[in-house]
């Protein structure tokens, strides 16, 4: 484990509150490829730490992010993932990093479900979570983590479960946040033969919350669109554009976002799809594509384009609405 940051130093943004200089810090190390939403979580005061993937970067980018961190009065922790990609923790208590750190390697390694179970909820009281999403989480961890469970939990389908029917407050959406799940394939290798392009860093929350409906999830994320678009306009709309829509999913990894769409009972009229890059079948990802209407038939799904039927999508597909409204 490797510590980034210098030592804090007087030079610190008040607790909670706004800092041109220190928003066009953040700014240029999005562009540098550092999470702009987990670092104005943590200097916004949104939630104590974030954790992200680190980038790969050179000597300038390292420089530029040791800078940000001591203006901030932020330290940060290197840590080496069992994948072996690196992963960033940033935030201003350093003890409660070290310890988050630790219970992260110490947890990678277990085969104990019932202590790995209590690591993570001690790992989102660390970071912040709210205690009905961490709960959630860990009843679900522990369905998946089961010997005797037929198949791993789906995380959206749980919270959409306990939510009802939408449409849902965009800040909410978390399906484009891949490091929010607890399992699917490993490395990038089968999400780059999609094609497509990424968009992992197009959400609002890091954690999964525990329904749709969750106020405390809605809260959190709606204050840090309110931070992106003090701090970086033109990506905090780009961010609601994928976020404020319908997304046509079969599981946790596949997916298919629409754009323009209006909803009439059970059909879903829509103008066109984000070329995501998910694991969703290219057949399903074209169809969806060449079609402008979804039409719920019995428990499956009718494409269609403008009368004439396309095709069917399989009963195991699911509709997640997200409203335009916060």
């Amino acid at each position: 484990m490797a510590r980034l940051s210098p030592e804090m130093t007087k030079k610190t943004t008040p607790r909670g509150g706004k800092s041109t200089g220190m928003d066009a810090l953040a700014r240029d190390l999005r562009r540098r490829g550092y999470l702009l939403q987990g670092l104005l979580g943590v200097l916004r005061d949104i939630r104590p730490m974030c954790h992200f993937g680190a980038p790969a970067g050179g000597p300038e980018d390292r420089k530029a992010f040791a800078t940000f961190l001591q203006q901030a009065g932020l330290h940060a922790l290197r840590r080496e993932s069992p994948d072996g990609s690196l992963l960033l923790t940033v935030g201003r208590d350093r003890d409660a990093l070290e310890e988050f750190v630790s219970l992260s390697e110490r947890k990678a390694s277990l085969r104990d479900t019932d202590e790995a179970i209590a690591m993570t909820s001690r790992m989102g009281e660390l970071l912040g979570y709210p205690p009905c999403c961490t709960r959630a989480f860990v009843e679900t961890e522990r369905l998946t983590l089961s010997p005797t469970a037929p198949a791993p939990a789906s995380f959206p389908r749980r919270a959409l479960e306990r939510a009802g029917a939408g449409p849902f407050p965009f800040p909410v959406n978390f399906l484009y946040n891949f490091h929010s799940r607890s399992s699917g394939p490993s490395g990038e290798l089968g999400l780059l033969l999609q094609g497509g392009y990424s968009a992992m860093d197009r959400h609002l929350l890091p954690w999964i919350p525990c329904g749709f409906r969750c106020e405390p999830s809605r809260s959190a994320g709606a204050r840090l669109y309110g931070a992106l678009q003090e701090c970086e306009p033109a990506f905090a709309e780009d961010v609601k554009r994928h976020l404020a829509t319908t997304i046509v999913a079969m599981s946790d990894w596949a997916f298919v976002p629409l754009l323009g769409v209006r909803r009439r009972a059970e059909e879903w009229y829509y103008g066109a799809t984000l070329p995501v890059r998910t694991l969703a079948p290219r057949s399903t990802v074209e169809l969806l594509a060449s079609g402008d209407r979804l039409r719920r038939d019995g428990g499956g799904l009718e494409v269609l384009r403008g009368e004439a039927l396309l095709g069917r999508l399989a009963p195991l597909h699911v509709v997640y609405d997200f409203a335009d409204e916060p």
